[in-house]
């Protein structure tokens, strides 16, 4: 498992399901989580791209194991994410054609951060 990954889950602050439909993982991310390394220094911002791991990381937790990454689908990032935000996200899964499907927001202190789809492959 990457550094990055096992940052990403030592960040984790619960997760929950309110439903069988809807799931939510919540984070924080601390200052020196090496996601924020070089983006940017001075003014660190979670990348996009550690965004979507944090997805798919939390959708691996809810399924009991690794689901690799096959495609994003519709992605739009709204909001910056800082050291010390609180980090939710929030998604509903279904299976097609094989695939797990995630569609996801990204929420930062309760505001809509990001949307996006994820294609997990099904080990």
């Amino acid at each position: 498992m990457s550094r990055l990954k096992q940052e990403i889950l030592s960040s984790v602050l619960g997760t929950a399901s309110a439903d069988t439909a809807r799931h939510t993982c919540s984070y924080c991310f601390a200052p020196e989580f090496v996601g924020f390394q070089g983006h940017f220094p001075g003014h660190p911002v979670l990348p996009a791209f550690v965004q979507v791991l944090a997805a798919q990381t939390a959708m691996e937790l809810r399924n009991g194991g690794p689901l690799p990454l096959q495609q994003v689908k519709r992605a739009k990032f709204m909001k910056t994410i800082h050291p010390g935000d609180e980090v939710g996200i929030h998604w509903s899964e279904e299976v097609e054609a094989g695939n797990l499907v995630g569609r996801v927001t990204v929420t930062v202190s309760g505001e809509k951060a990001a949307v996006f789809t994820l294609c997990l492959g099904r080990s």
